[in-house]
């Protein structure tokens, strides 16, 4: 089985207090996996350095089985998908938004409409493709962000507590949503929560 990330030694300081502290983690390529812990316990912290947005104070990262010393390739950097706890929309339709996913990561231009149909209809939101971003609800938005990270094709989606402030309903069409993607090939889920029965019920 390949290797998604591989930690070693892993320390994170943020005013002179260790905010992490990860003697080695391996993460197999394939699985959807819960980060457990309540406010405070280094989830995002983690997170941001899966998603290399920030660097660790000592230790080493590898991105499939690649020790990543520097900023990521481009190649490399299409691999990964990240979404916030709280994403921001852009001014625009759901369809602007997703679409500016695409020219950022360099897509030909004739594959954008094809693969934002793709996921309009995978994330449930084709009809609310024309609508205005920031007229969505909190539940609309997460799974427009979703879109907005998938739509390229990534091979791993990092996700921070995806079901914060959000009701019943609009959490199930998100555990689908992110489901639906994890059952893919060789796709790699990892996502934080403070909720442990939705973890588990989630993740591998």
């Amino acid at each position: 089985m390949t290797t998604a990330y591989e930690l070693n030694n892993i320390k994170v300081f943020h005013q002179n207090v260790c905010a992490l502290n990860i003697e080695k983690l391996q993460i197999d390529s394939g699985k959807c996996i819960a980060l457990l812990g309540q406010n405070g316990a280094g989830k995002s912290t983690l997170l941001n350095l899966l998603a290399f947005t920030a660097k660790a104070n000592q230790g080493t990262i590898n991105l499939f089985d690649q020790l990543i010393t520097n900023k990521l390739k481009a190649k490399q950097r299409r691999r990964i998908a990240m979404v916030d706890q709280q994403p921001y929309l852009l001014s625009g339709s759901v369809r602007d938004n997703i679409r500016l996913a695409l020219k950022l990561q360099g897509i030909d231009h004739v594959q954008h409409s094809s693969l934002i149909e793709k996921t309009l209809q995978q994330l449930n939101l084709t009809h609310l493709a024309e609508q205005a971003a920031q007229s969505l609800s909190g539940g609309e938005l997460k799974r427009v962000a979703i879109a907005r990270a998938i739509v390229y094709d990534p091979d791993i989606l990092l996700l921070d507590e995806p079901f914060s402030h959000l009701d019943h309903r609009h959490i199930k069409q998100l555990e689908t949503a992110i489901q639906t993607f994890a059952q893919q090939p060789d796709k790699t889920v990892i996502f934080s929560t403070h909720d442990h029965p939705q973890g588990l019920a989630i993740a591998d």
